[in-house]
């Protein structure tokens, strides 16, 4: 019984910080798309900027925590 217990409290704290992942990268997600519509910026750099957003938006998906680093990335890209 208290093997179940520890086990349904790690799976649910898991969960928890990948959802929590999650929200931050989804936040992050949204301003790199705001970015997108107003920055002007090379047809290369914006290749990558959108290379970097699939890529963060499958990490997102998959409860990845890369996203946060995928995303800035993307965010530092198009803020030179």
């Amino acid at each position: 019984m208290k093997t179940l217990i520890a086990v349904s409290t790690a799976a649910m704290m898991v969960f928890a910080a990948s959802a929590y992942a999650g929200d931050d990268c989804n936040d992050a997600l949204v301003k790199v798309d705001q970015l997108l519509q107003t920055v002007k910026i090379s047809d290369e750099a914006k290749a990558k900027v959108l290379e970097l957003r699939e890529q963060a938006a499958d990490q997102i998906a998959a409860g990845d925590k890369a996203c946060s680093e995928t995303l800035s990335m993307a965010l530092q890209t198009l803020q030179q």
